[in-house]
């Protein structure tokens, strides 16, 4: 999974080269979408272990299951939700890791962007009046345009991120109450009874932790 590092190039930059508001999203300097994208991104490579983990206990559980007789048939279709749940999960961190790098990138192109505009810009108010003034509108009108385009890519890229966020979070939701049943029917299966419990909480508290980690990496966007 990549891990998203923030460009030398960006952490010098001045807020007055911050760009403006990002219709309909908080106006953060790029600087500051870098570092967001690399808090994500080390968030999100936790989820994964964490996910990794969690496949491992509900596989374990699943052969306790099998070995505990009728009265622990129920836990069997549980654990493998929570084995199908581990592979969701691990899918989409990859997904919004990818979208991650790809935040820091157009955090770099927009930083780039709205400076080239601010000189151009510079440029064109110095000139007013002078007979060259004219030649100054093509670029001017095309720096401001691609400084857009740039901003809506950033907007494109953290609404991707917050959707995949928020699919995570309904899952992880959903699991909360199959994961307090889990631990319900193993206290009373008999067989493998301490090993089954133990096994639930351990899936309880990783599903906790993941959504930790998730709720985490949704505030710092």
């Amino acid at each position: 999974m990549p891990v998203v590092e923030i460009p030398e190039t960006i952490l010098g930059m001045s807020e007055g080269s911050t760009p403006p508001p990002i219709g309909g999203l908080t106006d953060i300097s790029p600087a500051k979408r870098a570092a967001s994208a690399a808090s994500v991104s080390a968030e999100l490579l936790d989820v994964g272990e964490l996910a990794q983990g969690l496949s491992l206990v509900a596989k374990n559980a699943r052969t306790l299951v099998s070995g505990a007789g009728d009265r622990a048939r129920g836990l069997g279709v549980i654990a493998e939700h929570f084995s199908e749940l581990a592979d969701t999960i691990i899918a989409h961190t990859h997904s919004i890791s990818a979208l991650a790098v790809q935040l820091s990138r157009v955090s770099v192109l927009a930083w780039r962007s709205n400076n080239a505009m601010q000189l151009v810009r510079r440029a064109s108010d110095a000139a007013a009046g002078a007979t060259y003034w004219g030649s100054l509108v093509g670029p001017l009108a095309g720096s401001v345009e691609s400084s857009e385009e740039c901003r809506q890519q950033l907007r494109g890229v953290v609404q991707k991120i917050n959707l995949e966020l928020s699919k995570l979070h309904d899952c992880m939701r959903t699991s909360e109450v199959i994961s307090v049943t889990f631990l319900l029917e193993a206290s009373q299966t008999g067989a493998n009874e301490q090993s089954l419990v133990a096994m639930a909480s351990k899936i309880d508290t990783i599903s906790k932790a993941i959504r930790s980690k998730l709720t985490i990496s949704k505030s710092v966007l």
